[in-house]
């Protein structure tokens, strides 16, 4: 679970812990086989725990080197996925200021309809009135004809009026005149 150089370190300290245990003896006590039994035995249990402890090695380099691979793979994909954010966030603020202009055009066609229906509403009124006057066109025609027709009346007899006036002036001031020598 470390370089070999940590695990060189903790076998020697593990070598050291085992000096310890082993009473110190004299040399001469101990034959040569049982040193030589022991000093295999311990190499056998040293080779055994190194062959281990590189079994272990090996997995976790090798699971090391797959995570590398997956955080080299995930950043790729992170910076990937921040352009593509990059790119939304841009389309974002063109879509809501789209829709912002959008609005604003949606305000100002509103208030023309208003507009537009008011005059609307306005020419119907006055096309009604209109309308209504020229219903009303034959009937006014027929009392400007009779009103033509009694003012002519009115000339004629106005007409016939002043020359009876002038007739009767002109019987007066003979009248007068002849009263006047008589």
């Amino acid at each position: 679970m470390g370089s070999m150089s940590t695990i060189q370190t903790h076998f020697k300290q593990w070598q050291t812990d085992q000096a310890m245990h082993i009473p110190h003896t004299n040399q001469e006590v101990l034959s040569p086989d049982i040193t030589r039994a022991i000093n295999l035995t311990i190499a056998t249990l040293v080779q055994q725990a190194t062959a281990e402890l590189s079994e272990t090695l090996a997995e976790e380099q090798s699971v090391s080197c797959r995570l590398q691979k997956e955080y080299v793979q995930l950043e790729t994909e992170h910076q990937m996925q921040a352009k593509v954010l990059a790119v939304l966030e841009t389309e974002f603020a063109v879509l809501t200021g789209r829709t912002e202009q959008m609005e604003i055009e949606i305000e100002r066609t509103n208030k023309n309809l208003i507009d537009e229906r008011k005059t609307t509403e306005s020419l119907r009124i006055e096309l009604a009135i209109a309308s209504h006057l020229v219903e009303e066109i034959p009937r006014f025609e027929t009392e400007l004809n009779k009103v033509r027709a009694e003012l002519l009346d009115a000339r004629t007899q106005s007409a016939l009026f002043s020359e009876a006036a002038e007739v009767a002036k002109a019987k007066y001031e003979a009248e007068l005149e002849h009263r006047i020598r008589a």
